[in-house]
């Protein structure tokens, strides 16, 4: 399970990624369904979409996958 968490240094918000929040993506049943792996990676919503550490960690995920 990968997810972003970037909180803006202003922000007195929720904690997350901008969009969901941290308590919303790291829900107990989601972390046990994940085999209690999780990611959290220092991207937003969006930019997480383009990172080529995102990009690079699931390809090994994926590899892991097919051996």
């Amino acid at each position: 399970m990968m997810y972003g968490f970037k909180r803006k240094n202003r922000s007195s918000g929720p904690s997350g990624d901008g969009v969901l929040t941290l308590k919303s993506m790291t829900r107990i049943e989601a972390i046990k369904a994940a085999d209690h792996r999780a990611l959290p990676l220092d991207y937003d919503h969006k930019s997480i979409l383009h990172s080529g550490e995102a990009v690079d960690r699931l390809n090994v995920i994926l590899s892991e996958g097919f051996d």
